[in-house]
């Protein structure tokens, strides 16, 4: 695994102003008690320290320290008995202003959970090992509080009433002193088992884990940080120790850098949980947070964890970073959620969030930032670090020399029965652009995912990366007999430009996913990418080469206004063996359709073509725009119908329900309560006159479809058409007109 390098005065800058303050060269003495408990520390075979005696309260152990030290090299081991008792819990505190500093192995001899309690600060070296049987809670807290008192950390008398923990309490001012920084440690802790950090800073990072690993195979890890004093409650049994509560004020920064993971995969049928309580989390170079199985794993029956970020500030996951929550076959339980709540989120430079499933029901991806945004942004380039691995398979389209990490929310069903699960977004805007997608994808027999996003302000989805991949919300049917996920937008506007794709599609045998939009405002629709394709920008429902399904349906069921310009496109095709192509329905108060756009319903195969309905009080096509039905083979094309106050064609453009090859033509009906006005034409590069036209044409052995015009007035004027004609094989269609006036 490649290694980055640290600059020590950037790690303890990073770690705490106080805690850069700790010995690095000088060896480290002994853990010193303090007097105040009956504690032993004695020399034991092999470079170890033994930890006997203490303060025996029910089954809880007590332990007190001027000083608590871990030398590299070196083991501190505490005794799991006291007086022929088995002791439950462990807990140790320091009492004076003396830092603690673990470069070796902290180990227990039995089956206790280890507290290790400390408000002057704790920092975990890069050689920083556990050997214990129970649970970890590590805490830069004044205090844990019992039925019966407190254990303090001052040199007072441990209360004769200790039995029952219930929480953690920071009671004085914090000071940048109180962090807790991991920089390259390895902590493990066995199977279900649990790791607890608990940190505080007033205006930096309460905890900081800089290269380091906490690994808990299907138990839990916790990492709460603060900024103020509180108190967090704690649930303690026997064998396990979690978090029950952390209030959402007075919090302070989470940092994971340079490969750190906080990691609860396993092999074994039990599912694990991460949870982090911070303002700010910043998960960066390499990072990140692993739940449910192994990715190369081949045990089945494996469920996928519980994975819950809480943060009061930003979420940032930047240069490859990720979440993942894998489940494999034949789970027994469903896959728990991946929850983000955040007042914003970023996922940047081919970070991801994946939460997928090989059979059986994955979870959802909740994201929540209600007065917030959510920004994906841009690729990451590959560089061989074997922590690559766990992110999804780099692309290399556009460069087979430049494999590249996609900034992605993702969840799939990877193969077999079940279903894929949502991915739900609350925000006050999001934003995808450079290339991020945001995808539902079904592999396999089930069910795909939807994607659903609600936004009180502005949803957009901008341009491509520098080859040419468009930024994207994607529910994808791939070689699959189900069904594909619907794609959900409830939003003040939608802007969709320079190559952004909201698609659905289908490659298999099952139904692509639908396209639902609701906005209050406009969906504005903009430009082609920049790469050799020069992919619209806009809304695109298909069923693909090889597939026989159904395609989606693109419903914009309210808006006032739908605007597609510059070469833009809403478009259900096929292009598969077989099938049909979905539909485009739009109820809007106006469309406007300009610049060479294109709302199009099209087959290219023997599948027959979809249907466009557009609603509106105005339809405007200007300037070499179209609206189609048709078909270049052998399907049949669909129909093409209009519902509008007032409908204007002028530019060129042209509304057709056309065949170019042996398929029939589809129907054109018009129903305008005003006047439709179809004017003017342009003269092409060619110098041929290109009017501004309805027709029904066919130009090959198909026969033309039908017009119907019902309408308070039609005015076809200054070269402008209105035709039904064959140029082949095929029989005219058949036209009609019904004019008020």
């Amino acid at each position: 695994m490649a290694r980055y390098w640290r600059s020590p005065s950037l790690v303890y800058s990073l770690l705490s102003s106080a805690i850069a303050l700790l010995p690095s060269i000088a060896l480290a003495e002994p853990p010193r008690p303090d007097g105040t408990t009956p504690t032993v520390v004695e020399a034991c075979p092999g470079d170890c320290d033994r930890i006997t005696g203490g303060e025996l309260r029910d089954t809880n152990l007590f332990h007190s320290f001027e000083a608590f030290d871990v030398d590299l090299g070196r083991r501190v081991e505490f005794d799991s008995q006291s007086g022929g008792i088995a002791v439950t819990n462990i807990f140790s505190r320091v009492t004076t202003n003396n830092p603690s500093e673990i470069r070796g192995e902290l180990a227990v001899n039995g089956t206790a959970n280890l507290f290790l309690l400390n408000p002057y600060g704790i920092l975990f070296g890069a050689e920083a090992r556990l050997d214990i049987r129970g649970s970890f809670l590590a805490t830069t807290a004044n205090a844990i509080e019992f039925d019966g008192g407190s254990f303090i950390a001052v040199q007072t008398e441990i209360p004769p009433l200790l039995n029952i923990p219930r929480s953690v309490r920071f009671t004085e001012q914090i000071s940048r002193q109180q962090a807790i920084g991991l920089t390259e440690a390895q902590l493990t802790v066995p199977a279900g088992r649990r790791i607890l950090l608990l940190g505080a800073s007033p205006d930096g990072n309460g905890i900081t884990i800089d290269g380091g690993r906490l690994r808990a195979p299907g138990g839990r890890i916790e990492l709460g940080a603060i900024a103020t004093p509180r108190t967090i409650p704690l649930t303690i049994t026997d064998t396990q120790v979690q978090l029950a509560g952390f209030a959402r004020s007075g919090r302070s920064n989470i940092a994971l850098l340079n490969g750190a993971q906080l990691d609860v995969r396993t092999d074994l049928p039990r599912r694990g949980g991460i949870t982090v309580y911070a303002d700010d989390l910043s998960i960066d170079r390499l990072s990140g947070l692993l739940a449910g199985r192994l990715r190369d794993s081949n045990v089945t029956g494996i469920a996928g964890g519980v994975m819950q970020v809480d943060a009061t500030g930003a979420v940032r996951l930047r240069d490859r970073s990720y979440l993942i929550n894998l489940s494999s076959a034949r789970s027994a339980v469903e896959q728990d959620d991946i929850t983000i709540r955040a007042n914003s989120l970023v996922i940047r430079s081919g970070s991801q969030i994946d939460n997928s499933v090989s059979g059986g029901n994955a979870g959802r991806i909740l994201i929540t930032t209600p007065r917030g945004n959510v920004v994906l942004d841009g690729v990451g380039f590959a560089t061989g670090d074997s922590l690559e691995n766990e992110l999804i398979t780099p692309s290399t389209e556009g460069d087979l020399t430049r494999p590249r990490f996609i900034s992605a929310i993702v969840n799939r069903l990877v193969e077999g029965e079940g279903r894929a699960g949502d991915i739900v977004i609350e925000a006050a805007q999001v934003l995808i652009r450079g290339g991020a997608t945001v995808v539902a994808s079904n592999q396999g027999e089930g069910e795909g995912g939807d994607i659903r996003i609600t936004a009180s302000g502005r949803v957009s989805l901008v341009g491509e990366d520098e080859f040419g991949r468009s930024s994207a919300l994607a529910s994808r049917l791939e070689r699959a007999t189900g069904r594909g996920g619907t794609i959900r937008i409830e939003a003040s506007d939608l802007f969709i430009t320079e190559g952004g794709l909201v698609t659905v599609s289908s490659l298999g045998r099952g139904q692509a996913g639908d396209i639902v939009i609701n906005v209050q405002n406009q969906i504005f629709a903009e430009g082609v990418g920049s790469d050799r394709e020069r992919t619209p920008a806009g809304l695109n429902s298909r069923v693909l080469a090889r597939g026989v399904g159904q395609g989606g349906e693109i419903i914009i069921e309210s808006a006032r206004l739908v605007h597609l310009t510059n070469g833009s496109e809403f478009r259900a095709g096929i292009v598969g063996d077989r099938g049909a192509a979905g539909s485009i329905r739009i109820n809007s108060e106006v469309v406007r359709v300009d610049g060479e756009a294109a709302i199009s319903a099209t087959t290219e195969s023997a599948g027959r073509g979809g249907e466009i309905e557009i609603n509106s009080d105005r339809l405007i096509v200007q300037n070499g725009s179209t609206i189609t039905a048709r078909t270049d083979s052998q399907g049949a094309a669909g129909s093409l119908t209009i519902t509008t106050d007032e409908l204007v064609v002028s530019g060129g453009s042209t509304i057709s329900a056309d065949t170019e090859g042996l398929g029939r033509a589809g129907r054109l009906d018009i129903e305008a309560s005003g006047t439709v006005t179809v004017q003017g034409g342009v003269v092409d590069d060619l110098g041929n006159w290109q009017p501004s036209s309805l027709n029904f044409n066919t130009t090959n052995a198909g026969n033309a479809g039908r017009l119907a015009i019902q309408a308070a007035r039609l005015i076809v004027q200054d070269g402008a058409a209105v035709s039904a004609r064959t140029t082949a094989a095929g029989m005219v269609g058949s036209s009609s007109s019904r004019l008020r006036s």
